[in-house]
């Protein structure tokens, strides 16, 4: 007997190779960015990229909008994938991150102009090194002189950053997608179970003259087969309010059945457990921890401590700095006593340290 079972799907990938509608992409001529513009802001060639010998460096923008931008050739009516690479270089002065966003900018068949954002990577810092920037849009036919432009931003003008690779290519259309995922389920998300039954006997002439379990008639024999657990583990945030609330049972009832851990969603944020200094509100989070763990679901949280300052309680902002010092003390030691027999690995306990 046969049995095929489904284990899990995965979308599709259709793998094209397309005509980089952006010129100069690589930036290998260190002399010239051209057909690219760098309006309000200064091209450099570099030689640091992330692929090649050469990049482009961008300086001294003078507004938020100041960006290195190019014009594209097309007719639109399609859809399109834009992929480059960033480098941070300088940030404003006291801060650690910095968001970066592409746009693309046309008129449209009726005479409006649009700026639409496509791309939005928050919370980049100098650290990552060569970032991935990408992501699709969709340009509708008609577009005003048959091009529109697309243009890499940061919002605040001090930032200094490196570019590299950038492209712009036409998704193809597929009209059989559904059919070749379908394929590739087949071939690499299911797998084929055989099961033999060990203890049956052959003989119909036994079975004729003996009963039990040995001569069972295996064509009428129905298997069904429940997965309780998984390879990879699957898992989903929860609000503790709802969690323990007994009038909800099928919220976490759902969780129980269908996932292997629990993270709490900003149960442990500072503004939540604390917004009065000194008042502790606990006894909800403490409770949905002990319902996760008492179903053997694997408990996960973060937070302990944000760099956005709606999710620290306002208290904070008004100590002087020695006496916030204090407060972070005494916050990491009631936590670590806290959560210490509540979370099941140490390297969670160190997970609610770091920034959001």
């Amino acid at each position: 007997m046969v049995i095929g079972i489904f284990l899990f799907v995965s979308l599709y990938n259709v793998v094209f190779s397309a005509t980089n509608l952006i010129v100069n992409g690589d930036f290998e001529n260190p002399n010239s960015i051209d057909p690219w513009e760098c309006l309000g802001c200064k091209p450099n060639g570099l030689r640091n990229s992330y692929k090649g010998d050469w990049s482009v460096m961008v300086t001294n923008r003078d507004q938020s909008f100041s960006a290195l931008t190019q014009r594209i050739r097309s007719t639109g009516g399609e859809n399109y994938i834009f992929k480059s690479y960033i480098k941070l270089l300088k940030l404003v002065r006291g801060t650690m991150y910095t968001d970066v966003h592409v746009y693309v900018k046309y008129t449209d068949r009726y005479g409006t102009y649009i700026k639409q954002r496509f791309v939005d990577y928050p919370k980049v810092q100098i650290g990552f090194g060569w970032t991935e920037l990408s992501g699709d849009v969709y340009i509708p036919n008609g577009i005003q002189s048959n091009n529109f432009n697309v243009s890499i931003e940061i919002p605040e003008h001090e930032v200094d950053f490196m570019l590299d690779e950038a492209s712009l290519t036409v998704i193809p259309n597929n009209p059989y997608w559904k059919s070749q995922a379908d394929s590739e389920i087949d071939r690499l998300r299911k797998a084929t179970l055989t099961l033999t039954p060990v203890a049956h006997h052959n003989s119909d002439y036994y079975c004729q003259h003996n009963q039990g379990s040995y001569c069972i008639d295996i064509s009428y024999m129905y298997v069904e087969i429940k997965q309780t657990r998984s390879q990879y583990a699957f898992g989903s945030t929860i609000q503790p309010d709802l969690l323990v609330n007994d009038s909800l049972t099928n919220y976490g009832q759902f969780m129980y059945d269908n996932f292997e851990w629990g993270e709490i969603d900003n149960g442990i944020q500072w503004i939540n457990m604390e917004s009065d200094q000194r008042q502790l509100d606990n006894e909800t989070l403490v409770q949905a921890l002990q319902r996760l763990r008492s179903h053997g679901l694997k408990r996960w949280g973060s937070g302990l401590f944000s760099a956005l300052s709606k999710s620290n309680p306002n208290w904070i902002s008004k100590l002087p700095l020695r006496d916030i010092n204090l407060a972070i003390k005494d916050r990491i030691n009631y936590m670590a006593a806290l959560f210490n027999e509540r979370y099941v690995y140490n390297f969670l306990i160190q997970d609610l340290v770091i920034n959001d």
